[in-house]
């Protein structure tokens, strides 16, 4: 394993041998690895206000050498070109905003994002290449007593999404902490294929006029951190303490990662050995890159075998 200089590493995608990490509380908010060269890091997405510059959290997203990066709480998109010699990113279009109910979103087929966010009566936004909403579907989950009674601004504010898509099947996985579901991508909307619960749950929620906040019970698993979706399968990273071993710092149980097939099915619990950030797979060679946690964080890998 390799130091690296990250401070709240946020999510990991793997490209033509390199490993690119968002940062959360960095100068600069994206960073890459080449697994060719170790020593070769470069520091990406300079953090401030500056017209090159960007604003915590980012979502980004990489299409051959085009980088889409998303300012998740400041609600815009920026389309850059990525120089995979120099190692360099430039802008290639204006900013484009987004509506302020969104949270996060993702890349789907024919030019369009599916978003989650605080939405009154719907679950998700389809949004078109111009940020425009274009579509609305979905709904939550209700594996609680009485769940189907709260308001979608508190169902929100427990359930948050993490996405990943199939263009083979055109079929998108939203994950929750506690919750695999699976939607087929037809236009304009999206349908629910299958959901499934995968861990128990229970929360306590309070609104007002202009907020929600929804905390989990004590006893309940921290559940699913973190995903990665490949064509082939959906891997999650699961962390078994409760919230209450958290809070009390004995959380001594280590990361799992769980590998689901796109029918909802389940080919493999891998116990890590390790607390886990954030990961990354390459199924050619059956390895999942990670990034450790100790007293700092370190790049390593481990191999699986399915």
């Amino acid at each position: 394993m390799s130091e690296t200089y990250l401070s709240v590493p946020l999510d990991m995608e793997l490209r033509n041998g390199k490993i690119f990490v968002s940062d959360f509380r960095g100068d600069s908010l994206l960073w890459c690895f080449s697994l060719l060269n170790p020593d070769l890091t470069k520091r990406l997405l300079p953090l401030g206000d500056g017209p090159d510059e960007y604003l915590s959290p980012v979502q980004f997203f990489i299409k051959d050498s085009l980088i889409t990066v998303h300012n998740r709480w400041h609600y815009s998109l920026r389309f850059c070109k990525f120089d995979t010699i120099n190692y360099t990113i430039k802008n290639v279009s204006h900013s484009i905003s987004l509506p302020t109910e969104i949270d996060r979103i993702y890349s789907i087929r024919d030019d369009r994002w599916v978003a989650s966010g605080r939405f009154d009566n719907y679950r998700f936004a389809i949004i078109d290449k111009d940020g425009n909403i274009i579509s609305r579907c979905g709904d939550y989950p209700s594996y609680m007593y009485n769940e189907e009674s709260i308001s979608n601004f508190s169902k929100f504010m427990f359930h948050q999404s993490m996405f990943g898509y199939n263009n083979g099947i055109g079929r998108l996985a939203s994950v929750t902490e506690h919750v695999l579901e699976l939607w087929n991508d037809e236009k304009p909307d999206l349908y629910l294929h299958m959901r499934l619960l995968l861990s128990p749950y229970s929360y306590n929620y309070q609104e007002g006029e202009e907020w929600a906040l929804a905390i989990a019970d004590g006893k309940v698993e921290k559940g699913v951190e973190r995903i990665y979706c490949t064509d082939n399968y959906i891997y999650m990273l699961y962390n078994p303490n409760t919230h209450q071993m958290i809070s009390d710092k004995e959380d001594y149980k280590n990361s799992e990662i769980w590998i689901f097939d796109w029918e909802c099915t389940p080919i493999l619990k891998l116990k890590t050995g390790s607390k886990i950030s954030c990961f990354c797979v390459d199924e050619s060679k059956r390895v999942i890159y990670c990034i450790f946690k100790d007293k700092n964080y370190n790049l390593g890998y481990l191999n699986y075998e399915l």
